[in-house]
């Protein structure tokens, strides 16, 4: 998508002027949400799972059977 509107951003000719600060928008904006949602939100529930995980870990207490 980031690609299809990347003639937008570069456009030349009449009117470009007015055309080339929407294409800019329209880029940056799609690479931002991409990079957001790729990278971001992941590493972010990665952390708040893992630190959630490790406080109830410590809370349990586990017993464990001990075989004869």
């Amino acid at each position: 998508m980031a690609l299809g509107a990347l003639p937008l951003a570069l456009s030349l000719g009449a009117a470009s002027t007015s055309r080339i600060p929407l294409g800019i928008v329209i880029v940056g904006g799609i690479l931002f949400s991409l990079i957001l949602t790729l990278y971001v939100i992941p590493a972010m529930y990665s952390f708040l799972s893992s630190s959630k995980k490790t406080h109830s870990e410590l809370d349990e207490v586990v017993t464990v059977p001990v075989s004869a």
